[in-house]
């Protein structure tokens, strides 16, 4: 059955995993002050951000595994949607008390999202290679 044939509603339960991590991401930039980089190391906070992407890429990317595009198309929606969080997610913060909007962190974000999709490509290759029992 080809992609634009499924019914549209088999995809969204997969969609509730990507929207609750996007609560949580959105709730710890609620976080008035939030002090990720003590004695001016910011390499801590970039690195947070890039976690907290790669599991949104990760769980975006599985949500729209039932599409079945190909790699190419299934990343660009994948950065697509990730971004856009990532955009929000720095608006956001530039109206909490204490947080300010940082394009380094809109990279490292998008970074985290554009891993999370691999790893959830390899996962996703490496499971059928050893088909369901987990043997070659």
């Amino acid at each position: 059955m080809r992609a634009r044939d499924r019914p549209r509603g088999r995809a969204l339960p997969g969609w509730a995993p990507p929207l609750l991590w996007a609560t949580v991401i959105l709730g710890a930039s609620s976080i008035p002050d939030l002090k990720t980089h003590p004695e001016g190391i910011p390499i801590r906070d970039k690195l947070a951000h890039f976690g907290e992407y790669f599991v949104f890429g990760w769980l975006v990317a599985r949500a729209y595994r039932p599409f079945g595009w190909e790699p190419g198309r299934h990343l660009v929606w994948t950065l697509l949607f990730g971004v856009f969080m990532g955009c929000v997610d720095e608006f956001y913060q530039g109206f909490v008390p204490g947080r300010q909007q940082d394009a380094f962190d809109l990279i490292a974000n998008t970074l985290g999202v554009a891993a999370g999709w691999y790893f959830f490509r390899e996962d996703r290759a490496v499971g059928e290679a050893h088909g369901p029992q987990g043997n070659p």
